[in-house]
């Protein structure tokens, strides 16, 4: 067996690649989103990722993200692993190790010092990253509200309103994430043209990518879709300034046609308290997925993690965009 980077793959790997990635997520990179993501610069690894190849056959694999994030110590690049799969019939025989010990080779001679991955807690996968040196340094909290009625529901003059308005105004919408973000940890700082390219790769709904505008102005966004046979309304990014989040969560409520408004990420602990006072149900550690983050340098425990990467901080900065 051997451990390649992406461009040393077999002939025709996409097939392969593709069955092994959909085994386990529901997507998959294919080689001309790679492409495209290569020449706008986005942020994969120079190799792209790591496969792991026996007699011609694809067996496992792990992409790399080189991501910008602010620690406690300042604006730096992390190493972002994303993923990780191992072919069925051959799990369990060392072979995600293998994978991962040669990227982080790989990244700590690049110069990260953080290697950062999502998984499930109730996964096998958990417990072999913490076999490595991860340890769980965020659970997204999630807040939860049954619908408000339609009598009961304010005027949309009251606050701002939400509105789907194409894909037009991604440039402005990034400027108000990174006006939001200014001075927070984590993912603080995304890339240029991070929506565009989010909206590329198909991975933005024009009906769910709802503009905040408040007297006219354009103030932010929501990205929120409906699921359930429209009884739940899932929102997993908030964009606006701190003192306009209250508006734009009345203006979700608006929204709901029935059933439940659901809230993920960081919006939910900076508005933990209004939105406890608006009746939603919130839980901290509401989620069976976690970031888990490792040090590339010396052994680093998951308090030292926790403290330098600011993942405890109200002011840290994670929504649905950054999971990889």
């Amino acid at each position: 067996m051997r451990i390649v980077p992406y461009d040393d793959l077999p002939a025709r790997a996409d097939a392969p690649r593709a069955a092994l990635q959909l085994s386990a997520f529901a997507s998959f990179l294919d080689g001309r989103t790679v492409r495209r993501y290569r020449r706008h610069r986005y942020l994969l690894a120079d190799y792209v990722g790591l496969f792991a190849v026996d007699h011609g056959e694809v067996v496992g694999q792990t992409y790399v993200l080189r991501l910008p994030y602010r620690t406690r110590s300042g604006l730096e690049t992390i190493s972002g692993i994303a993923g990780v799969t191992t072919r069925r019939d051959r799990s369990r025989r060392g072979i995600a190790t293998a994978i991962l010990e040669e990227v982080h080779r790989r990244e700590r001679a690049h110069g990260s010092r953080f290697a950062l991955l999502w998984t499930n807690r109730g996964w096998y996968a958990h417990g072999l990253y913490e076999r490595l040196g991860y340890r769980d340094v965020y659970v997204p909290p999630i807040a939860v509200k049954p619908a408000v009625p339609a009598a009961r529901r304010p005027a949309a003059s009251a606050a701002g309103v939400l509105r789907p308005e194409g894909f037009g105004h991604l440039a402005e919408l990034e400027r108000r994430y990174a006006e939001s973000e200014e001075g927070s940890y984590g993912f603080a700082v995304r890339p240029a043209r991070f929506l565009r390219m989010l909206q590329e790769g198909g991975h933005l709904e024009r009906d769910a990518l709802l503009t905040y505008r408040r007297r006219g102005r354009r103030l932010g966004y929501a990205y929120a879709t409906l699921s359930g046979r429209g009884q739940r309304l899932t929102c997993d990014e908030l964009v606006a300034p701190y003192g306009e989040l209250p508006g734009v969560v009345r203006a979700l409520e608006r929204r709901v046609p029935g059933g439940m408004l659901v809230l993920w990420y960081s919006p939910v602990r900076r508005l933990d308290r209004d939105l406890r006072r608006r009746g939603y149900l919130v839980r901290n550690a509401g989620s069976w997925y976690v970031m888990m983050a490792k040090s590339l340098g010396e052994p680093a425990g998951g308090r030292a993690l926790v403290r330098e990467l600011g993942t405890d901080q109200a002011a840290f900065a994670c929504m649905d965009g950054d999971r990889f």
